[in-house]
């Protein structure tokens, strides 16, 4: 691999993206740009991030959807990389994140490779409720049924395109039906612990633990039984404006 493409939509994320932006400052290894898809934000997100424009590789695009399938896609379509990572604004990354990447792409040559995905929390309970999370996801894919905790992943580029892309049909758990996709198209599917990602728990500071399980049950159940979740069951809205948490 070459090139590392990482890909993040954003919406309103003026808070959340300088931190993740600012924890790709100092990588290990270099060879990597971020593609910003933005859904028209009104708040600074755009402003926030042209600050970073001297200090990394950093591509700025517009999209007329508001929509995360949609500015995944965008943001896949121009990626120059040999590989591309999505992830959401509100992640955070080590210094050692991009060199992971390229290790394991070079060890494993998957077509898909999904990181294991950790809760930005001192909480232990939710700490050990991801880790054991982690692991049932690889279980799922032996079931036809690949789940990731998140929604951050490694693709091939080509094999991005070969899929199509996201579904953007799809109202939640998009990126789990993307992984059914890969399975579908008999992609090379492979799980990293030694890839990891730290996402914040703003959806339970926002929800509440109860909204925030009855959400996930639901898209689960009905993800499993019926296939990809086109019902609008849950007020779901990209953008966040919760309290900004650090790794």
């Amino acid at each position: 691999m070459k090139l590392l493409s990482i890909v993040v939509p954003t919406l309103n994320e003026e808070k959340y993206l300088p931190l993740l932006l600012e924890s790709f400052l100092n990588q290990t290894k270099k060879n990597f740009e971020i593609i910003v898809a933005d859904g028209k934000s009104d708040d600074k997100t755009v402003e926030n991030a042209n600050k970073f424009k001297d200090r990394l590789d950093l591509e700025i695009i517009e999209v007329e959807r508001k929509n995360v399938a949609h500015q995944r896609n965008a943001g896949g379509r121009v990626a120059k990389g040999d590989y591309v990572v999505f992830m959401d604004a509100d992640y955070l990354v080590k210094k050692n994140f991009v060199e992971a990447c390229f290790l394991e792409a070079e060890k494993e040559d998957a077509d898909l490779i999904i990181p294991f995905s950790y809760p930005i929390t001192s909480n232990i309970l939710w700490q050990m409720y991801f880790k054991i999370q982690n692991y049932i996801c690889i279980v799922s894919s032996l079931f036809g049924k690949p789940f990731g905790v998140a929604s951050g992943n490694l693709i091939k580029k080509e094999s991005f395109l070969k899929m199509g892309g996201y579904n953007e049909s799809v109202f939640v758990f998009e990126d789990q039906y993307f992984f059914q996709v890969a399975k579908r198209h008999k992609l090379k599917i492979k799980y990293s612990n030694k890839i990891k990602m730290y996402f914040s728990l703003r959806r339970v500071a926002k929800d509440g633990v109860f909204g925030y399980f009855y959400f996930n049950i639901y898209a689960t159940l009905y993800y499993v039984f019926k296939g990809p979740v086109v019902k609008k069951f849950y007020d779901y809205q990209m953008g966040g404006d919760e309290k900004v948490e650090k790794k």
